[in-house]
């Protein structure tokens, strides 16, 4: 958050800060998880939604700003020049996120500083279809990466997690991250 903060020059506006709503206001956290394709698990065993769940679900409900921080990109199994069946979900993710802009969504995203064997297409469509993309070179600023995963969606919803945007992790890799809630959403 302080990436975005520090590089898109957010400051809320007051009428934001008030629609965003006080401590009083009903808060909640969700597990979310990935289960890699293929694994089960007994009967009785806790089921949480999928990232890709909650990443559609969050998708589905953005109006007005979407802000991801992320490691790197590659929703499409094209670094691997294969052709994946699993990487369907990041696919879908990435079309979803294409189509924000045309819908008046502001769509700010602030990624590591891509290295060569960084693939680039999946930003470069995102700029193309009115993201701002903003290469943050964190070993410059801080000697670390920027490691983190979030999206903040209209300044209300949170997911923080340990899911890259990768189609991958959606689907070939095991995590359980929070998904906090923070009330109700505010008007647009």
């Amino acid at each position: 958050l302080l990436v975005f903060l520090f590089f898109f020059h957010l400051r809320p506006s007051s009428a934001l800060a008030a629609a965003a709503g006080s401590c009083g206001d009903p808060c909640r956290i969700v597990l979310v998880e990935t289960i890699p394709e293929g694994m089960t698990f007994g009967d009785g065993s806790p089921s949480n939604p999928s990232t890709f769940f909650t990443w559609m679900n969050l998708l589905g409900t953005v109006t007005r700003s979407l802000d991801i921080a992320s490691f790197y990109w590659t929703m499409t199994n094209e670094d691997t020049r294969t052709h994946e069946p699993s990487a369907a979900q990041g696919e879908q993710i990435l079309a979803e996120l294409l189509q924000l802009s045309r819908r008046g969504v502001a769509v700010r995203i602030a990624v590591s500083r891509p290295s060569a064997k960084s693939p680039l297409s999946d930003l470069r469509a995102l700029e193309q279809s009115g993201a701002a993309v903003r290469a943050v070179d964190l070993p410059q600023l801080t000697g670390g990466v920027l490691h983190t995963k979030l999206w903040l969606v209209d300044g209300a919803h949170l997911y923080v997690g340990s899911a890259n945007m990768d189609w991958r992790s959606l689907t070939q890799v095991s995590s359980d991250p929070p998904l906090p809630e923070m009330g109700p959403k505010p008007p647009p």
